[in-house]
């Protein structure tokens, strides 16, 4: 029964990474998301397959990333075989400015 952990998973590529791991029963799908009651279509896919589950985490707060792991590792039994970090932070394009004084 392989884990499969999959962040940035509400939309896009990360929402196909989700629905093409849970067609296979015997996949545990995590799938996390910024806002969890905004995530209405992975939430919809959760209600139909009993092999996801949605875990709200923002990858940009620690706390809420090691609450996900304590979750992940109370049904894994402490493994996890894949991580797919799709989860991004857009930052302004200033930041990769390089300041010449």
């Amino acid at each position: 029964m392989p884990s499969f952990v999959v962040t940035g998973a509400n939309r896009g590529l990360g929402f196909a990474f989700i629905q093409k791991l849970s067609a296979d029963p015997s996949n545990t799908v995590f799938a996390l998301t910024r806002n969890k009651a905004t995530s209405t279509d992975l939430l919809e896919l959760q209600s139909k397959l009993n092999n996801i589950r949605v875990l709200q985490a923002d990858i940009t707060d620690v706390p809420s990333l090691r609450n996900v792991a304590e979750e992940v590792q109370k049904v894994t039994g402490g493994t996890l075989d894949v991580l797919i970090n799709n989860g991004a932070l857009l930052t302004s394009e200033r930041s990769y400015w390089t300041i010449d004084q």
